[in-house]
């Protein structure tokens, strides 16, 4: 009896891991950015979520994380990246600290804010990491293979979003070139940018900044995600 619980138990989530991994591939030919400024809370997130269209909250991200908000939390804090030690207070010109976790967890940056807009209660798999860049960046072309992702920043950053319809167009292309498909977003410090499953983007500054990212799945999708991410 309990064996064939078990199995019934099995079935039913592996037709919910595929019905999961159906929807992910679902997308908005249509899509467009949606601002929001006003009003902003979980309800009506999640009505424009299910639009599977971008978003761009203003104004809805008050912690600091510009170098010196790092540094009153641990003046003397050493960032752990690619096997070497660097110096937060010591960092000068032209340095890319991409997508460092540690620097989050260890300076309890903010993220509750941001995944308690988008997360529900089948939410698992939170993940975060800052990048810090001292000068300008342009980053490769990017994909969003979880069901939540989130950036804001400290400064400006352009972004640069691709439909999935898009895919064939941009994807091994100059990345010059393939900004026509794009829908471009200037992320303002305070923002906070959602990016749909599935989008390509591209995000590029002309001046020293530090991005957050967040991310996270569900239950049912989180090791589709792991073994394409």
């Amino acid at each position: 009896m309990f064996a064939s619980f078990i199995r019934i138990l099995l079935f039913i989530y592996i037709i919910m891991n595929i019905l999961e991994i159906r929807n992910i591939h679902i997308y908005n030919l249509n899509a467009s950015l949606k601002i929001m400024k006003d009003d902003i809370n979980r309800e009506t997130l999640e009505t424009e979520i299910h639009n599977l269209a971008p978003l761009l909250l203003k104004n809805m991200y008050t912690h600091g994380i510009d170098n010196e908000d790092l540094m009153k939390k641990f003046s003397g804090y050493m960032i752990q990246d690619m096997g070497k030690l660097l110096s937060l207070k010591e960092l000068n010109d032209n340095y890319h600290i991409y997508e460092n976790s540690k620097i989050v967890s260890d300076l309890e940056i903010d993220t509750e804010s941001i995944f308690k807009l988008f997360e529900n209660k089948l939410t698992t798999n939170r993940r975060s990491s800052l990048s810090l860049y001292g000068g300008s960046i342009q980053s490769s072309l990017l994909k969003n293979v979880h069901n939540t992702c989130a950036f804001t920043c400290n400064s400006q950053f352009t972004f640069y979003l691709f439909n999935p319809k898009h895919s064939q167009e941009i994807l091994g292309k100059d990345l010059q070139k393939i900004k026509k498909w794009a829908i471009k977003i200037e992320l303002m410090k305070g923002d906070i940018l959602y990016i749909p499953n599935e989008w390509n983007y591209i995000y590029k500054t002309d001046e020293s900044g530090n991005l957050l990212k967040t991310t996270c799945d569900n239950y049912f999708s989180v090791f589709y995600n792991f073994i394409r991410g």
